[in-house]
């Protein structure tokens, strides 16, 4: 049974496993054999075997023995909030962030939508100097936004890096950080002018005006800026995100900071965040789990996340301080072992992270703990096991900061560099003196010590190496297993076959080395197929072209694509399906922590899982993007209808006489409707009919499909296909102020659109069509031709009205079909 729930494990808590189908997105649920009662369990025994260290180290220890006393004020456990959903953490700041924005959040499906107004200043280059203070009146129109939350936050870094090249160029050469329209057009010219206001109106019609400005880094105070850290962020947390959010309110969690030495040696006995400390008994090699033995003998501290509300009814009390008060809270234990239920507690944790304990040495203090006493400091690493609650780190590394403040500003500087103030805190300032400091504990590292130490001082620059001292652990009487080769290939044999029959579309295999230094490591492997119906391609792809899509997709945050190697792009013609095989970057994957290969079969299984969230879960966007981009590239059949709505959407095709609009569908890349109207003036008096009549003439049928007739016959002969596009009758075609004034002229208002199915060939018609037609004379030359013929074809009062025509698209797409075949 052990052997059972281990290879479902991670699924306990929902009593199911879930395989996904590479076909579809169905799930085949499968029972697990576990006890209904115990369905919520997250722990399993150590066994009174491996309990026997740490007995010892309690029964020979008291609380002033273990890390960290000051810290702790004597206590062994203490509990601190965990506002998850808090302005101040950077889940609540990005929560906050739309709100500030203006934009509604779909939160499951990952989509933010709204209305937004556009300016139009790019209309206004070349037209002053204008007399007087203010210019002409700026043009603004409404825009509905729909878009990925990922796509708009990439969208948004594109127009800033562009719009900040332009404003650097002009900066060069001007004084001010403000820029009048003149300067800017004296610097960049006319039509890169238009571009420079094109890109300013679109960033702050998808930000809003306070947020353009800090997008656009006034100040800069940081490396990357905060729509750049928005993007990581949503990258590393999106799938939590979408799927907690409902329930993540402010109080949800708490965290138990604890060392007592039980807690600490349990840190791998969790069925959710098992890792290389697990002991024998949990199917864990043992080689680590000395370090955790060690870390227990006084040298460590474990935060875990609990749920609030399990842990005030576990002690029915009210508040946490109150949990923290109580003697059993203190000495006895915490967390819940079903195997174990007389002895343990009633808490299951979500999560954990490590503290580390360093201590450092002033100059003239003995590099010795024998010898001097130096001062200790709780360090937290950077590695979460379980569930990746947003915000748990950082709250870890605030409540450090805030109860160490004395000892991170006594730390030791170098003496070579100055003491330059680097921020607010007392302790921000200088260059640390890493050599001072001294690592106490288990050898095992999840991030190099020095990474972890720079991050609680705010990354201070920082000088020299820290030392390591693992004397307790080697002291440790914890044997390691022999044969280790082949016993790490055979567990990780059974965890590749796991994963790949459950993974839809993706594969690993982990591979066992000696190291020639007495340890093993895993090499690691994984890559994903993309597969298509031969029928949706036009051509055959280059290897250019692949490699600059998968280069095109690590730059839009799938770090884990590898660009720089042959594709194996592929024809199955049995099948008649062509594919795409990519490999992973293990060290460039979320959730792996930047390693290039695995340490033990467990930190492998991490591999496997983090492949299975960041690569096989994505399965669907991959292609989605993959299958955008050689759309595009004209690769794919209906890239036309993605580069007009593109063209459209940046104003690219200098039309003068048609208005376009481009609604962008859910999808990247994707358009549900590009519409362009012109507005035909008809000169009815000449005519000699009526306003009336001519109104009437306007509603008729055979009225737009003669216009669009004319219109689309030299787009046939320029582009040799003969597709109409799509016409919109049940639109507005008279402007009612036309009908109202005493002019002998009505204004009408021609649509022709096209939809995100339309073929290529139509698509090239449309491009055409407006092209040719973008002089106002020749469309109101050739609106007033076909009225004239209309009239004479018949009187005015026979001729069919039409109050809703909409069936006129539907016949479009018949004749479409009916060309094809």
């Amino acid at each position: 049974m052990a052997n059972f729930n281990k290879i479902w494990k991670n699924f306990l808590t929902e009593g199911t496993f879930q395989q996904k189908s590479a076909d579809n997105d169905e799930l085949y649920e499968f029972e697990t054999l576990e006890d209904p009662k115990n369905d919520e369990k997250l722990l399993r025994e150590v066994t009174e075997e491996e309990l026997y260290h740490i007995y010892r180290a309690i029964e020979e220890m008291e609380a002033s023995d273990l890390a960290f006393n000051e810290l702790f004020d004597g206590k062994k456990r203490v509990v601190v909030d965990f506002p998850a959903l808090n302005t101040t953490t950077e889940l609540g700041r990005f929560i906050n962030l739309w709100q500030q924005m203006g934009y509604d959040v779909d939160w499951q499906k990952g989509i933010i939508s709204g209305e937004r107004t556009l300016k139009n200043l790019q209309t206004l280059v070349g037209q002053g100097p204008w007399p007087g203070v203010l210019g002409p009146a700026i043009k603004t129109t409404k825009r509905k936004v729909q878009m990925k939350i990922g796509k708009f936050l990439s969208k948004v870094i594109q127009i800033k890096t562009k719009l900040n090249n332009l404003r650097n160029e002009i900066r060069a050469k001007m004084p001010s950080t403000i820029f009048s329209m003149r300067q800017v057009i004296e610097v960049l010219g006319e039509d890169r002018a238009k571009d420079f206001y094109r890109l300013d109106d679109q960033l702050e019609m998808l930000v809003g005006t306070a947020m353009a400005t800090i997008v656009l880094g006034y100040p800069t105070t940081t490396p990357k800026g905060p729509i750049e850290q928005f993007f990581d962020y949503w990258q590393k947390n999106a799938d939590y995100i979408k799927k907690n959010l409902d329930t993540a309110t402010d109080n949800r969690y708490s965290i138990i900071i604890t060392r007592h030495p039980i807690d600490i040696l349990r840190m791998g006995d969790f069925d959710n965040i098992e890792s290389c400390h697990s002991p024998p008994s949990r199917q864990g090699t043992g080689e680590y789990y000395k370090c955790a033995v060690a870390e227990a003998h006084g040298h460590g501290a474990v935060a875990y996340v609990v749920e609030t509300e399990e842990l005030l009814d576990a002690y029915d009390k009210k508040t946490i301080s109150q949990v923290e008060d109580d003697p059993a809270f203190q000495d006895d234990e915490v967390f819940r072992d079903y195997e174990r239920s007389i002895e343990a507690g009633d808490v299951d944790p979500v999560s954990r992270l490590r503290l580390r304990q360093v201590r450092h040495y002033k100059e003239d203090e003995a590099l010795n703990s024998s010898f001097g006493i130096g001062t200790e400091l709780a360090v937290p690493e950077r590695r979460i096991y379980g569930t990746k609650v947003p915000g748990f780190r950082d709250r870890l590394l605030k409540w450090a900061r805030e109860n160490q403040s004395e000892q991170l500003r006594t730390a030791p500087r170098s003496p070579d560099h100055p003491l330059t103030k680097q921020g607010e805190e007392p302790w921000e300032y200088g260059t640390l003196n890493l050599s001072r400091f001294i690592k106490f504990g288990g050898s095992h590292e999840d991030t190099f010590i020095y990474d972890l130490i720079k991050d609680l001082f705010g990354d201070l620059p920082a000088r020299g190496i820290p030392i390591q001292d693992t004397k307790t652990q080697s002291d440790l009487d914890v044997s390691l297993v022999g044969g280790l080769v082949e016993r790490y290939q055979a567990e990780c044999d059974e965890i590749s076959e796991r994963f790949n029959v459950m993974m839809a579309n993706t594969s690993v295999e982990g591979t066992a080395h000696d190291d020639g230094a007495d340890s093993v490591y895993i090499s690691v492997e994984a890559r994903i197929t993309i597969r298509w119906d031969e029928d949706e391609w036009k051509t055959w792809p280059s290897i250019d072209s692949i490699g600059w899509a998968l280069k095109e997709m690590e730059d839009l945050g799938y770090n884990w694509v590898k660009s720089d190697y042959v594709h194996d792009f592929r024809r199955s013609p049995l099948t008649a399906v062509k594919s795409l095989t990519i490999d992973v970057e293990p060290e460039h994957l979320v959730g792996f922590d930047g390693n290039s290969y695995a340490y033990a079969p467990d930190h492998y299984e991490d591999f496997c899982l983090a492949v299975d969230q960041e690569v096989d879960e994505k399965r669907d966007a991959v292609k989605h993007y993959l299958t955008y981009y050689f759309k595009r590239e004209g690769d794919i059949h209906g890239g036309a209808i993605m580069k007009l709505g593109n063209d459209v959407q940046n104003d690219e095709m200098g039309l003068y006489h048609w208005e376009g609009e481009a609604e962008e569908g859910y999808e990247m890349g994707e358009f549900e409707l590009v519409t362009f109207i012109a507005h035909p003036v008809l000169q009815y008096k000449k005519l000699g009919l009526s306003k009336e009549q001519a109104a009437n003439i306007l509603k008729s049928r055979d009225f737009w499909l003669d216009v669009r007739k004319r219109m689309a016959a030299p787009a046939f002969e320029k582009t040799g296909h003969e597709y109409y596009p799509d016409i919109c009758l049940d639109c507005d075609l008279i402007n009612d102020a036309s009908l109202l004034d005493e002019d002998e002229e009505i204004e009408t208002n021609l649509h022709l659109f096209l939809g995100t199915e339309a073929p290529d060939e139509v698509v090239e018609v449309l491009r055409e069509l407006v092209e040719i037609w973008d002089d106002q004379e020749e469309i109101d030359r050739v609106a007033n031709e076909v009225l004239a013929l209309i009239a004479k074809k018949a009187p005015v009062s026979e001729i069919c009205n039409y109050d809703d025509m909409k069936e006129l698209s539907s016949i479009n797409k018949i004749e479409r079909l009916l060309w094809d075949i």
